[in-house]
């Protein structure tokens, strides 16, 4: 049976749709149709049904599929165990994040890294849509517990607390405000209305103390948080970013006390557990969580 036609079959069915698919495979959707038609031909099953959303497995799909991912695991396995080979982390290391949480928290640390291992070649992914591991889109991942992925290793890495903050420009113009109620009368910049996203808690000062469906309209709106500090530091209006977001205490921004803490958010290093013994991995993840842990400890200090 052809491979090239499995692997196809594959991430179809990962994905549920043949244009996406297309799109990861870098061929067309009709000649992806092409070879899903002929892979049915050759079983005499059909694979897929249609529906609205793209495609599901038959009955007969979803046994082809079992052990297809099956092979598609030993082939990972295979390739893993072929990079790792050798004392020294040495590969390819993809790393993908929020845009924000990789310009700030992730690349500043990445040169010092290479340095440290020169035969590994990273790439940074900046993605508000978190990857898929299981079809190799990137090696690890930084972003909040993702549920339900129990082949998924996923270790706490730190925990960020959202904070508020204005300019003290703006401030003296319009007052600072003591109390969740005085929140109403002030210009507040938002994060934008994306509540699929990992981080959508950073809207909070515009549902705080209001009943459920209910929200404060923002004066302006942006979803990447050094655009927000720097709407800030323009005396436009008041933002939470959080505490740990780097060069916040020498913005000039002043914090807000508001009487209440704002939500956490914890982020986790997560790959599959596949690559478990990865030296590539596991050198990255360490190198990490000691730079997190320096820079808690410096920041109590």
């Amino acid at each position: 049976m052809d491979w090239d036609k499995l692997k196809q079959f594959y991430y179809v069915a990962k994905v549920g749709n043949f244009t996406r698919a297309g799109e990861r495979l870098n061929i067309s959707q009709s000649a992806l149709s092409r070879s899903v038609r002929s892979l049915e031909d050759a079983l005499h099953a059909k694979l897929f049904q249609r529906n609205a959303r793209g495609v599901i497995l038959t009955q007969q799909g979803e046994v082809l599929f079992d052990h297809v991912s099956m092979m598609m695991d030993s082939v990972h396995k295979a390739q893993n165990t072929i990079r790792e080979d050798g004392s020294e982390p040495q590969g390819t290391l993809k790393i993908a994040a929020t845009y924000g949480v990789a310009m700030l928290y992730i690349a500043p640390h990445i040169p010092d890294f290479v340095k440290k291992f020169p035969k590994i070649r990273m790439t940074l992914l900046g993605t508000d849509i978190a990857p898929d591991l299981d079809l190799c889109e990137s090696d690890v991942v930084i972003h909040p517990f993702m549920p339900n992925h129990p082949n998924y290793i996923q270790r706490y890495l730190v925990t960020m607390q959202l904070k508020v903050y204005a300019s003290s420009g703006y401030l003296k113009k319009f007052g600072t405000p003591r109390s969740v109620g005085d929140l109403d009368g002030h210009q507040l910049i938002g994060y934008g209305d994306h509540t699929n996203h990992p981080y959508h808690s950073s809207n909070w000062l515009l549902t705080i103390g209001l009943p459920e469906g209910k929200m404060r309209e923002p004066y302006v709106q942006a979803n990447a948080t050094q655009t927000r500090v720097m709407m800030a530091q323009s005396d436009m209006g008041i933002i939470t970013v959080p505490g740990e977001h780097p060069g916040i205490n020498t913005s000039g921004l002043v914090e807000i006390n508001l009487g209440v803490q704002g939500p956490t958010i914890d982020l986790y290093y997560i790959y599959s557990k596949q690559l478990k013994n990865s030296k590539r991995i596991l050198g990255f993840r360490d190198y990490l969580e000691e730079k997190m842990k320096s820079k808690r400890i410096k920041d109590c200090a």
